[in-house]
């Protein structure tokens, strides 16, 4: 069963409410990963999210750290990559 692009959207709004809300790092990095992956499906998640994790990095904790290091690299990655086949 696949999921609606509604569905889609509805989560998309979760995980970043999730992201930049007063929530536990757990959430917040699930909503890293979740968000990034969504990236596929819409093309402004990705800036966004880059946006927010670069904003937000200082403030984080070791592990929010972690884990948007993990996903900026992804991102950027996804950029080089990108710009080749372009």
């Amino acid at each position: 069963m696949k999921l609606k692009e509604h569905h889609l959207e509805k989560i998309t709004t979760s995980c970043f409410d999730w992201l930049i809300g007063e929530h536990k790092v757990a959430a917040k990095a699930y909503s890293m990963t979740s968000l990034y992956l969504l990236g596929d499906k819409f093309e402004w998640i990705r800036p966004e999210l880059r946006m927010i994790l670069e904003q937000n990095y200082s403030l984080g904790s070791a592990a929010y750290k972690a884990r948007a290091r993990q996903i900026l690299a992804l991102i950027s990655k996804k950029n080089k990559n990108q710009k080749r086949e372009a």
